[in-house]
């Protein structure tokens, strides 16, 4: 539907199918909170606060999806976990505020792999990751997109 022709149908009254017994928990609160004029109006104010609170939802849904950190090909969200060890000792950082966050310094992922064991090494190989939610570490290589390993 066009917006003109959604301006043009807004005043249309649609009949909604209520149940007996929410009309009279609607009659009810109307009775004990004088705030809304007519049982219409605060049936439009409920359904206006319900798609304010979906949306401020989504929204919210939206926002942490696009938080993380972006390696190269490899989107990792907040709260990704990643690690590396080298000559049997590990070191772990967290994805937060969109950094790497090692020992409370942001950095790269290739400064992290350097900084566990030196120059030299390649990040996708060395770095494991643990993405939120899951119970298993997976190689950063494994985890890159298919279409980008050659590069």
């Amino acid at each position: 539907m066009r917006a003109n022709e959604r301006k043009t149908k807004m005043d249309t009254i649609i009949p909604l199918c209520l149940s007996r017994q929410t009309v009279f928990d609607l009659q009810d609160y109307l009775f004990d909170h004088s705030d809304c004029a007519d049982l219409p109006q605060l049936i439009r104010q409920v359904i206006e606060e319900w798609i304010g609170a979906r949306q401020t939802s989504w929204q919210l849904d939206e926002q942490a999806k696009l938080n993380g950190y972006l390696w190269k090909s490899l989107f990792l969200p907040e709260g990704t976990r990643l690690m590396t060890k080298y000559r049997g000792v590990s070191r772990t950082a967290t994805v937060e505020n969109g950094r790497i966050v090692c020992d409370e310094c942001a950095m790269s992922p290739r400064q992290f792999a350097h900084a566990a064991g030196g120059t030299g090494r390649n990040a996708w190989q060395t770095i494991w990751i643990r993405l939120p939610g899951e119970k298993f570490w997976k190689q950063a290589a494994a985890c890159r997109p298919k279409s980008c390993k050659t590069l």
